[in-house]
């Protein structure tokens, strides 16, 4: 969906909404008009960002009340994988935008600059639907990508090689099974389970912390009674996945959530 079509004679200057806010005096608006005519190529919010006369955020909240556009907060958001994966990669290294949700058949994004048409038209066709817009600040927008690509490497960076092996207990004695063959065995979360548990025995930890807070889901080992980072953190969606799989090892109820419960598993590694 295309900004709101509302003549641009029509709709208000950011100039006027700063004002309106309290942020800038008539009189300073002027100032700027007059920089700017000395170097028209810079916007008006941006020659007010540069003297230090208004935040990013506040440009972004006008340009959205300017072209009458939803803006979004994204300190708590965490990308939807199935969403970012619509795009190719090199979309996202050309054009600073975000895939926020989706609504009925619509594929909702947000984005800093509402006046490029370009980036829309390219989007709707990679998404094959209609695009809706809203805005938000570049700083938010990177630090949700960075986020993203941070966890995406964590997973790629796995080793390929790690072979362990479970050992399931029966009536006619011990039986190997190879974690590859359970669940989704050549899947990034399996591979990152497997040489965490891998990585732990080899550094004598006697326990693995996986922790969860704003910043996303981190591992730890505790070695000689101190915890360590094993991790970066990743984003926060990987969290249930883990913990389905390490469920899964354990013969435990992936979907029992409200109570816990007591599981256990043996690897054999190394014939040991």
């Amino acid at each position: 969906m295309e900004p709101d079509k509302l003549s641009i004679f029509n709709r208000k200057k950011i100039g006027e909404i700063f004002v309106e806010q309290g942020l800038l005096t008539p009189i300073k608006v002027d100032e700027i008009l007059q920089k700017q005519k000395f170097n028209n190529k810079v916007r008006f919010g941006e020659l007010c960002q540069e003297e230090n006369l208004v935040t990013e955020e506040d440009v972004v909240l006008a340009l959205a009340e300017q072209f009458n556009l939803e803006y979004l907060d994204l300190r708590d958001f965490t990308i939807d994988q199935k969403l970012y994966n619509i795009f190719p990669r090199e979309v996202y290294s050309r054009h600073l935008f975000l895939p926020y949700a989706k609504r009925e058949n619509a594929l909702i994004v947000t984005l800093t600059d509402p006046t490029n048409i370009k980036i829309l038209d390219e989007l709707e066709i990679l998404a094959d639907m209609p695009i809706i817009i809203t805005l938000s600040t570049e700083r938010m927008i990177n630090k949700a990508l960075k986020s993203e690509e941070k966890s995406k490497k964590i997973l790629k960076d796995v080793s390929h090689d790690l072979r362990l092996h479970l050992v399931k207990e029966t009536d006619r004695g011990e039986e190997e099974l190879s974690l590859e063959k359970l669940n989704e065995g050549t899947s990034p979360i399996v591979k990152l389970v497997d040489s965490t548990i891998y990585d732990a025995i080899h550094k004598r930890s006697s326990d693995i912390h996986i922790e969860t807070n704003r910043q996303g889901v981190i591992i730890k080992y505790r070695i000689d009674g101190l915890l360590y980072k094993a991790t970066d953190y990743m984003d926060i969606s990987y969290q249930s996945a883990i913990i389905s799989r390490i469920k899964v090892m354990s013969e435990l109820d992936i979907t029992e959530k409200r109570v816990p419960q007591d599981g256990r598993f043996k690897l054999r590694l190394q014939n040991k």
